[in-house]
């Protein structure tokens, strides 16, 4: 994924520190479309992509998983509001992805979520519209 000058990507790559080189991962299932401004995190065996924008410019609001070691992306039996954004930060801490921020592609968010990945559930920790002070 990512952004060239002309159109976002969707593509995947991997660096092999033995050899220095740079690789694309081939993989099966069903992958995230093009998209740009996203965030992935990796937990236990798995790499979790959400958010972004995609090729019309619109914030995504789907969930993938990536088995590192199976090389199968399948898409998850998540959507919320709360992660249809872009340009956020997220970071794994315990069973829970922490989201950040970003822009929600009509205003700059300055809120922090947690999505619970065992339970399946997000909650909003805080919710301060810095577009409202």
């Amino acid at each position: 994924g990512g952004r060239n000058s002309n159109r976002r990507l969707a593509d995947m790559f991997e660096y092999n520190f033995a050899t220095s080189m740079w690789s694309e991962v081939k993989a099966s299932g069903t992958p995230p479309s093009s998209r740009s401004a996203h965030t992935s995190v990796v937990y236990g065996k798995k790499m979790l992509v959400f958010g972004g924008r995609d090729g019309e410019g619109h914030c995504c609001e789907d969930f993938h998983e990536f088995h590192l070691e199976a090389r199968v992306w399948r898409r998850l039996d998540c959507t919320h509001s709360l992660l249809m954004r872009a340009r956020h930060s997220a970071v794994i801490h315990g069973d829970s992805i922490v989201i950040f921020g970003g822009w929600s592609g009509k205003k700059k968010l300055n809120d922090l979520c947690m999505y619970n990945l065992d339970t399946n559930k997000i909650r909003v920790i805080h919710d301060n519209d810095e577009n409202d002070a």
